[in-house]
């Protein structure tokens, strides 16, 4: 971990301490992934806790392969309380998994222990722009969550795995999407009820 997100939880654990004596809460990170045209892919990434409570901010680092994943930016950050965004290699190993060699991290924070200030449900964190190194071969990769949150709450820091492009089914463009079959990896097993789902026209016969 890197030292500015040790600065994050640190200062986060000060300002929180009274959370602690409450209920452990567990942050959500969900991820999806589709074609969005012209060879190109966008990643979404999602944020939820159950109890709707506000923090004083979260680090959000998203692991990827860059040796299939290419060309990779951030887009549309959630706006409150944004601290950074950023792209560099993992140099340290930091998810010790030698499937992935770069980061995209995306800080926030609230001194006050309002954010994510007024959204509420499921929240959009940021977006990910990509393509692939070898567009025209199908090939399974995989991204990896890990996060520095405040005191009294835990990362549900599930693994994703895509077989990009889907096999059969090439990205048509954004107005005519198709699936993208995800597996969220547990323990090392992938949990292919967690696809990521389009309505049933849209859907391949993956």
């Amino acid at each position: 971990m890197c030292l500015f997100y040790r600065i994050i939880t640190i200062f986060g654990l000060t300002l929180l301490t009274l959370e602690s004596v409450f209920a452990q809460q567990t942050v959500q990170l969900r991820l999806d992934v589709r074609p969005a045209g012209a060879g190109q892919y966008q990643a979404e990434v999602y944020y939820s806790v159950a109890n709707q409570s506000k923090t004083t901010g979260l680090g959000v680092n998203l692991y990827f392969d860059a040796g299939v994943i290419t060309d990779m930016g951030i887009t549309d950050v959630y706006a409150e309380g944004v601290l950074s965004n950023q792209i560099q290699p993992d140099t340290d190993d930091e998810d010790q998994d030698s499937r992935t060699d770069y980061i995209a991290s995306v800080a926030w924070l609230n001194i006050g222990g309002s954010w994510p200030g007024d959204a509420t449900g499921e929240t959009l964190l940021f977006k990910l722009n990509f393509s692939l190194a070898d567009p025209d071969t199908p090939t399974e990769t995989i991204f990896r969550f890990s996060g520095s949150l405040p005191a009294g709450y835990d990362l549900s820091a599930d693994s994703y795995s895509y077989i990009l492009p889907q096999p059969n089914n090439p990205p048509r463009g954004a107005d005519n999407l198709v699936q993208v079959t995800g597996a969220r990896v547990s323990g090392g097993q992938a949990d292919h009820t967690a696809n990521r789902r389009y309505p049933e026209s849209q859907r391949c016969g993956c």
